[in-house]
């Protein structure tokens, strides 16, 4: 591929690509990129106030025998998304939006062509959910915090963890949003199964026999995990849970960005709010968790900021990815446990606006150190990954 010379790059003003992936030939011009255009058009529209300019394209419309991509940007002058041709951006910000897409051999060609010619890409790659558990349990600090969480092989598996735990979650290593997801609860002789499916939740009581045959179906398609229930603790008899997103601001730093509280709905198995989840408050849910202290709130609070601080720097380094943002799902129980139940390094849009401008923000202010830093020297991927920790 023939790149922009060093010279000319650094010339330029600064220019941040977004990769995504075009997963519906039908979208209007007005959403060009489906639900992830309101995430575009804010970044579009504040990095100009940072010096930065912004580049949407498909990873399926890179040439790479060619010195330019042909990607869209959106002009706040005339309220619509233009598309033109650009060179080749300075750093690479991955917003593709499934895992099948970044598994198709035609993007992944993409995003490993850009990293070897040395143009920082962020976020990596989506994550496993055994790899996160894995990292984490080998961390003294946050060992405590992590679920036994195994990987379903054998039936043996899940009888013991059902009869140490009697709750026990199966859900897929590489699941979203409560896709896949079931928990069985022993109940005596018996056990109940509930599970979703669609945006319904099915339960039935079965023998233990029954069950260990339905189990050795999970088995069968060879990536289901086997986690320990939690008793979480609850707002109005529904468990909930808190989301966290942290992210990497302009001196590379992890921190917190914004945290919200999710309850689940009424007989769901998870908080998700397609799901019929309700959001509360950060606070409030810190309340529900110890009360009103205004000392015990601090602490849970600290606790649960340190806590994911902590595994998103470690899993990036673990894994050898460069990420700048990871959201996750927090637990606490009725003991004032906390536990570490997600981590996804592909956040979805907070549903807070005041979190949803913070990681607009902190999300170009990181965009702009990576690039400062490759051009001041010329740096490969990695050594700004390095830099950026």
């Amino acid at each position: 591929m023939a790149m922009v010379k060093v010279k000319s790059r650094s010339q330029a003003r600064p220019l941040l690509g977004i990769v995504t992936c075009r997963f519906r030939p039908d979208l209007p011009k007005r959403r060009p990129f489906g639900s992830q255009t309101r995430r575009f058009l804010g970044l579009c529209n504040d990095a100009r106030k940072l010096g930065l300019r912004v580049v949407v394209f498909f990873a399926e419309d890179v040439d790479l025998s060619s010195d330019r991509i042909r990607g869209m940007t959106y002009s706040a002058k005339q309220r619509k998304w233009i598309c033109k041709y650009f060179r080749y951006p300075d750093a690479i910000y991955n917003r593709v939006p499934t895992r099948t897409h970044e598994a198709d051999e035609r993007v992944a060609s993409v995003l490993t062509t850009v990293q070897r010619l040395g143009i920082p890409l962020f976020n990596t790659r989506y994550l496993n959910k055994l790899e996160v558990y894995q990292v984490a349990r080998n961390l003294p600090p946050v060992a405590a915090h992590v679920p036994d969480t195994r990987r379903l092989r054998k039936l043996q598996d899940f009888t013991s963890m059902l009869g140490k735990y009697k709750v026990v979650y199966l859900k897929r290593s590489d699941g979203t949003l409560g896709n896949g997801i079931s928990v069985v609860t022993l109940a005596g002789k018996r056990v109940l199964w509930k599970r979703n499916v669609g945006r319904k939740v099915l339960e039935t009581t079965l023998s233990k026999r029954q069950m260990d045959g339905i189990v050795a179906g999970y088995i069968e398609r060879k990536r289901y995990l086997a986690q320990q229930g939690l008793n979480l603790v609850k707002y109005k008899g529904r468990p909930l849970d808190f989301r966290v997103l942290v992210q990497k601001r302009g001196d590379g730093r992890w921190r917190v960005t914004g945290v919200g509280t999710r309850v689940a709905g009424t007989k769901q198995i998870t908080t998700h709010v397609p799901r019929g989840g309700k959001r509360l408050s950060f606070q409030q849910g810190i309340e529900c968790a110890v009360g009103k202290d205004p000392e015990r709130c601090r602490d849970l609070a600290a606790r649960i900021q340190k806590l994911c601080c902590t595994v998103a720097q470690h899993v990036e380094r673990s894994l050898g990815l460069h990420l700048a943002e990871a959201s996750f799902d927090i637990g606490v129980d009725t003991s004032g446990r906390t536990w570490l139940i997600e981590m996804n390094s592909k956040p979805f849009l907070f549903d807070e606006k005041v979190i949803q401008a913070k990681a607009r923000r902190y999300i170009l202010e990181y965009a702009r150190r990576v690039i400062n830093n490759a051009r001041r020297t010329n740096a490969t991927p990695a050594e700004v990954r390095g830099n950026a920790v």
